[in-house]
């Protein structure tokens, strides 16, 4: 199955689903790729949309999601793949993605650092039952 998204960015599943993977490439402040040879791990946050800076994030749904670092990162630079675990795809809605790199000298980056990455989550045709 492939990928859903390139560089857009744009995260977008059915609700309940968890497959395909989302590709997401993780780019600085001026739109460059941010190569992640020295990148630990990469997890993903996911919180309501509020629209508004100040509760972004308040309400989150997952703090930990894990990704895959795409292993050739100098034909891919900071190209992640992340799959939603059980749960995280359950409440259908608009959310905020952030993304946490953990570096191999112990610090970490959230990217991007002044947005957020747009999530939806769509309706089950029928209702949002499982």
């Amino acid at each position: 199955m492939p990928a859903q998204a390139a560089r857009a960015n744009l995260i977008a599943y059915g609700q309940f689903d968890r497959a395909p993977s989302s590709r997401l490439t993780l780019c600085d402040g001026a739109d460059v790729p941010i190569p992640l040879q020295s990148a630990t791990k990469v997890e993903l946050r996911i919180g309501y949309a509020r629209y508004s800076h100040y509760y972004s994030g308040r309400d989150p749904i997952t703090t930990d999601s894990p990704t895959t670092i795409d292993p050739d990162q100098v034909t891919n630079p900071g190209v992640v793949h992340w799959t939603p675990r059980v749960g995280e795809t359950d409440i259908p809605g608009n959310f905020h993605v952030s993304a946490k790199i953990f570096w191999n000298d112990g610090t970490d980056q959230t990217v991007p650092n002044m947005s957020y990455i747009p999530m939806t989550v769509l309706t089950q045709i029928g209702g949002s039952g499982s």
